[in-house]
C-alpha cells in the first residue's frame, strides 16, 4: 500500500481533491479501485466514515482502516 499525495493546488479544498483523485482513477493515472473508505472530521468535530465499492464486512473495512493506520504511521512525510 502507498499513500498516494493528490496533486490539487489547494489540498484543503476537500471537494476539489477528491474530485482530483476520482478523475485520476477514470484516467488510468492509478489502478483501479475495488474499495475507498473515505474519513472526514466535519466542522463540528465528528468524524464521518463513508464507504464505495466493495467494502465486505466490516471486519474487512476495520482491517483496511488499521492497515492505513499503519502505512501513514511508517511512511515518511
Amino acid at each position: 500500500m502507498k499513500v498516494i499525495p493528490i496533486g490539487t493546488p489547494n489540498l484543503k479544498n476537500v471537494p476539489a481533491s477528491l474530485r482530483r483523485l476520482a478523475d485520476m482513477l477514470e484516467n488510468g493515472e492509478e489502478p483501479e479501485s475495488m474499495h475507498a473508505i473515505v474519513v472526514a472530521v466535519d466542522s463540528f468535530g465528528k468524524i464521518r466514515v463513508y464507504g464505495y465499492g466493495e467494502v465486505g464486512t466490516r471486519s474487512h473495512e476495520v482491517g483496511t482502516l488499521q492497515m492505513a493506520a499503519l502505512k501513514l504511521a511508517t511512511t515518511d512525510a
